[in-house]
């Protein structure tokens, strides 16, 4: 037992180094590359923060393990949402840039719609309620089609850069920070997962308990950590962007990539978990909207709005 609990420190002392290391790497390699930190955040901080999930869900998926494998998407992108931005938003009020509201975080949305009704109600094959190939190449085709409104939008941000005249930090310094931020990130984050998952079974959590609760909270521990340094930092974009980044990165690409390896069978229970991911993300959108800001009232309603799932995760098993 005393293993287990230093190893889980040592885990998350990795953690809280690696998101330092990227946060100001990320900036440094936005202002080299005259892009946004937008851009940055959306791109490289959220596909690289989402790489525990898309490893988990990968590796569940290849041992037919279907229930961790989506369960693990839907649990961390309720984790990165409600709870990831209540905190970060909690700590510093964070203005929210207009591409978020207007394109992103709807990107996110969709993306969890689409989830729902390729679930429960669009079966392109003979199997019901089954995510097949199929599935997976519709969203990964919506996936392709943001990736080029994001890269659309850096080659814009660059152009109207070119002219000014700033000092330039060391291109390589910048992506070894990044490397090295994200090798901290993900090793101490594999610390944190294992050592919880290993009390978990030892206390008969079910599958899905197990989840989407510890295995979605430990592999995104990336994102919080990285979060709450950038919201520290006052660095708004990369706080806000790594969490919508990695949700859309999670569920119209791991989740595809899940279901060319093999057809995800989808269980009806993960309904209402994907109902809460929709409303978490209606609520963030409808405040942010309005002020342009996340401000406390909206964090403190994403929180409680976490409290209140995984008390009702917890009841389920």
């Amino acid at each position: 037992m005393l293993l287990h609990l230093l190893l889980f420190c040592a885990g998350l002392v990795l953690v809280i180094l690696g998101a330092d290391w990227l946060v100001n790497g990320a900036s440094k390699l936005a202002q080299r590359l005259r892009v946004s930190e937008l851009v940055i955040g959306l791109v490289i901080v959220a596909f690289g923060t989402s790489m525990p999930e898309l490893v988990v869900s990968g590796s569940a998926s290849l041992k037919g393990a279907n229930d961790i494998a989506i369960a693990n998407v839907v649990g961390s992108n309720i984790f990165n949402l409600l709870f990831i931005l209540g905190v970060a938003g909690l700590i510093f009020p964070m203005n929210v840039n207009k591409s978020i509201i207007k394109v992103d975080t709807p990107i996110s949305l969709l993306g969890a719609i689409l989830l729902l009704l390729m679930g429960c109600v669009i079966p392109f094959n003979a199997s019901q309620h089954t995510i097949s190939w199929g599935e997976g190449l519709i969203m990964l085709a919506i996936f392709a089609l943001y990736m080029g409104y994001v890269m659309k939008m850096a080659m814009k941000n660059r152009q109207e850069t070119a002219n000014i005249q700033q000092p330039m930090p060391n291109l390589w310094l910048s992506i070894g920070l990044i490397i090295i931020g994200l090798a901290g990130l993900i090793f101490g984050g594999n610390l944190l997962v294992d050592n919880a998952l290993y009390l978990a079974r030892e206390w008969g959590m079910s599958e899905k308990l197990i989840g989407m609760t510890i295995v979605a909270m430990g592999t995104s521990l990336p994102e919080f950590a990285t979060s709450v340094t950038a919201a520290i930092r006052k660095k708004n974009d990369i706080a806000i962007a790594n969490v919508i980044g990695s949700n859309i990165f999670n569920i119209l690409f791991i989740l595809p990539v899940c279901s060319l390896i093999s057809p995800l069978a989808y269980s009806s229970r993960f309904n209402i978990d994907i109902v809460i991911l929709m409303l978490g993300s209606i609520v963030f959108w409808v405040f942010t909207a309005r002020a342009q800001k996340q401000g406390r009232a909206c964090s403190a309603l994403l929180l409680l709005m976490y409290i209140a799932f995984t008390i009702y995760a917890i009841l389920q098993g």
